[in-house]
């Protein structure tokens, strides 16, 4: 019986010591720093966008240091936290939402072109895309109906009327464009929001060109055969990928 009972004492003590050593290596290994801490919305708070963000509505979210590296490109870090508080939050927080950098990029304080360049707002059709989802340094596509004047005959005399019919042709897709301002706007529309800037006449569009770009002059002169001498309101917008690397 003596016997059994110091197999069971030995067992528990087994089972302690390990725990203990858990604890132990657990505690170790956060006092390495293996843990990065990043800044998130607390448990209970929610923030919406155009609210000021307050320090009580935040704590740090511990992340392993494996995982953590490229997460600092994109998410702020605990210790910034005074980069964010007292500003306006550009998007709806939940909590546990990481607070991340490109929400709160600086917008442009003006438009700056290099010597070379020139911006040149088209006129398109407002119902042909969302502007909210469109932002300065997107690659978009202007898409352009092409139509054919045909005389329609005139009722039962073979005649022709005076104005003839425009038939629809083809659609052209010309581009890419590199978009420069959406209207006033020089910023996503977000952070123009957060910091109170003019979002005015969206559905002009300005586009960057580089006059030393064969490319983009191609690009611009086919823009103004089809699509410059027409009205606006036939003139549609594709938003592209991202560009891919040239060969």
């Amino acid at each position: 019986m003596k016997g059994m009972q110091g197999l069971i004492v030995a067992g528990l003590l087994g089972v302690l010591a390990v725990a203990l050593n858990w604890i132990y290596l657990n505690g170790k290994t956060k006092d390495k720093g293996d843990y990065v801490k990043f800044l998130a919305v607390k448990s209970g708070a929610k923030i919406a966008p155009g609210q000021i963000i307050r320090d009580d509505q935040l704590q740090a979210v511990g992340v392993p240091k494996d995982y953590a590296e490229r997460l600092k490109e994109t998410a702020y870090l605990y210790e910034e936290r005074a980069t964010v508080v007292g500003i306006t939050a550009t998007v709806e927080y939940q909590a546990g939402d990481l607070l991340c950098r490109q929400d709160y990029r600086t917008p442009p304080a003006e438009l700056k072109l290099t010597p070379d360049e020139m911006l040149i707002w088209i006129p398109v059709n407002s119902s042909s895309f969302v502007p909210e989802l469109v932002n300065p340094g997107d690659r978009i596509n202007f898409i352009v109906p092409v139509y054919e004047d045909r005389p329609v005959p005139a009722a039962g005399d073979g005649s022709v009327t005076a104005v003839p019919a425009r038939h629809l042709v083809e659609t052209k897709s010309i581009g890419p464009f590199r978009v420069g301002s959406l209207g006033s706007r020089l910023a996503s529309r977000d952070v123009a929001r957060a910091h109170r800037l003019s979002t005015s006449q969206e559905r002009l569009i300005g586009i960057v060109i580089n006059e030393k770009d064969d490319r983009e002059k191609e690009y611009l002169a086919n823009l103004q055969k089809f699509a410059l001498s027409r009205d606006y309101r036939d003139i549609g917008v594709a938003l592209l990928g991202p560009e891919k690397p040239r060969p």
